[in-house]
């Protein structure tokens, strides 16, 4: 039941931030929290796919993350 309830909201969350238009920064952490649900929701349910997919999606991020903080300094 709670391994459900953490991909519905991993689900909702990657939806929401889908629709932030203007802010990339926002529109990452966000999508970084739902790939991060997405992580502990296929470890749960042992789904190997699932978690090594998002855990590529999150390394993404977190090298953008780096890059825009290195051009902001």
């Amino acid at each position: 039941m709670l391994t459900t309830l953490i991909g519905w909201f991993a689900t909702i969350v990657i939806i929401i931030s889908f629709l932030i238009r203007k802010d990339m920064f926002l529109l990452r952490v966000i999508n970084l929290i739902g790939t991060i649900l997405w992580i502990l929701y296929g470890v749960l349910n042992k789904d190997i796919p699932l978690s090594v997919l998002n855990s590529i999606v999150a390394i993404i991020h977190i090298v953008w993350f780096i890059k825009y903080y290195k051009n902001e300094n």
